[in-house]
């Protein structure tokens, strides 16, 4: 899955300057995590336990997102934040900077928003797309088919 997910995102860069300019294959892991963070809210949000299948032009509109709306930077910040903390608190005496947590606590907020956004958005996409092939399955005399009738 990984190589094809880096495959598409090279492809893109190769077609798209201003896409190019933000994506960093050294930040795939990250993507990874990021997608499969995303199917588990999905999972989450339709009750399912162990398994969901989601389409591919999802998965492939999330790794694009990833980097386009700069959430891989956003993410890099985060780590660093992070561990910055941990260093701190793994000294002989403990120091507490309010103004780090703060900052930190915006970041996450911002992060968080982030991604319920992009969620709103795969699933506009999502919905954009099976209206389409809802579309092309319409007669030409405005007839719908029995799949439409059926919920197909």
């Amino acid at each position: 899955m990984e190589q094809i997910i880096k495959q598409y995102l090279d492809e893109l860069a190769e077609k798209d300057q201003l896409f190019k300019e933000k994506y960093n294959p050294e930040h795939l892991e990250w993507c990874i995590k990021y997608l499969y963070r995303q199917a588990k809210f999905i999972a989450e949000q339709t009750k399912q336990k162990s398994m969901i299948a989601i389409k591919d032009d999802t998965v492939f509109h999330w790794a694009h997102e990833y980097f386009d709306e700069r959430i891989n930077i956003q993410e890099e910040q985060e780590r660093a934040a992070q561990k910055a903390r941990e260093e701190a608190s793994n000294k002989i005496v403990p120091e507490h900077d309010e103004e780090e947590d703060e900052d930190t606590s915006e970041l996450e907020t911002d992060i968080n928003a982030r991604i319920e956004e992009s969620r709103r958005k795969a699933e506009e996409y999502r919905i954009q797309k099976e209206k389409e092939e809802r579309d092309k399955r319409e007669h030409k005399d405005g007839q719908t088919t029995i799949f439409d009738i059926l919920g197909g």
